[in-house]
């Protein structure tokens, strides 16, 4: 790789112009693509009072959401139901009952 320097007699003078014309656009007087300071500063208050409002709204929905409590009385009563196996023993039972009444317990004519 060659070791290439910029000569000393390059004129410099239209790029300085250019990057302080760009400079005066776009920081200091306006016209550029973000407008002046003053139109910046503008869009971003109305930019944060639209973000003031969404949060507001936000912050009321939240009010009305589930809490920790609501969870822990859900908790509390999914562990009162019973198991699968209190469940298939119960059914049993009333297959059992059932049997022994058909079986057992009705009249002959």
């Amino acid at each position: 790789m060659s070791d290439e320097r910029v000569p000393n007699n390059v004129e410099t003078g239209l790029l300085d112009q250019r990057l302080d014309e760009a400079v005066k656009r776009y920081f200091i007087g306006g016209g550029g693509p973000g407008g002046g300071p003053d139109e910046r500063i503008t869009r971003l208050e109305s930019s944060v009072t639209e973000i003031k409002i969404t949060l507001a709204r936000i912050e009321e929905r939240l009010g009305h959401m589930v809490t920790d409590a609501d969870f822990a009385e859900l908790k509390g009563r999914v562990s009162q139901l019973p198991t699968i196996w209190q469940l298939f023993s119960i059914i049993i039972a009333v297959f059992g009952f059932a049997f022994v009444l058909v079986r057992f317990g009705l009249p002959r004519n």
